[in-house]
């Protein structure tokens, strides 16, 4: 994902991109590029799964952001929290990861799973990158 993109969410979302904001401030120990290793076409699934989490009462953070498998996989340090909410949670990133399925990592539209070597969800027009 661009670093633009990358900056928006870790702006927008701090509390649970604690360990991108902690490299940040340690000057032994800068900040890593594309910790969100997708296409830019996931970003309003993961934007939208951001703002559904930090509206719940659950204590994460996100180690990774990456896609595998054709997939859109988001990993986190755990959830803590009461645990109604904490399966709403793991519902939102296990939608993320279906709805990545059908959405091209490029561009956002819709897409389906292709298999160039690589799994990887495209549109007609992007099935060339």
């Amino acid at each position: 994902m661009n670093t633009e993109l990358e900056q928006e969410l870790f702006n927008t979302y701090p509390n649970l991109f604690k360990y991108h904001h902690e490299q940040n401030n340690d000057k032994l120990n800068p900040p890593v590029s594309h910790e969100i290793q997708c296409e830019d076409g996931w970003f309003d699934i993961i934007n939208s799964a951001c703002e559904l989490i930090s509206n719940e009462n659950v204590n994460v953070h996100f180690t990774q952001i990456k896609e595998k498998f054709g997939g859109l996989r988001i990993y986190h340090d755990g959830l803590k929290g009461d645990t109604e909410d904490v399966y709403k949670v793991i519902g939102i990133i296990d939608f993320a990861k279906e709805i990545s399925y059908n959405t091209c990592e490029i561009c956002g539209n819709k897409g389906e799973l292709i298999q160039t070597g690589w799994l990887r969800v495209r549109c007609e027009k992007c099935k060339e990158n």
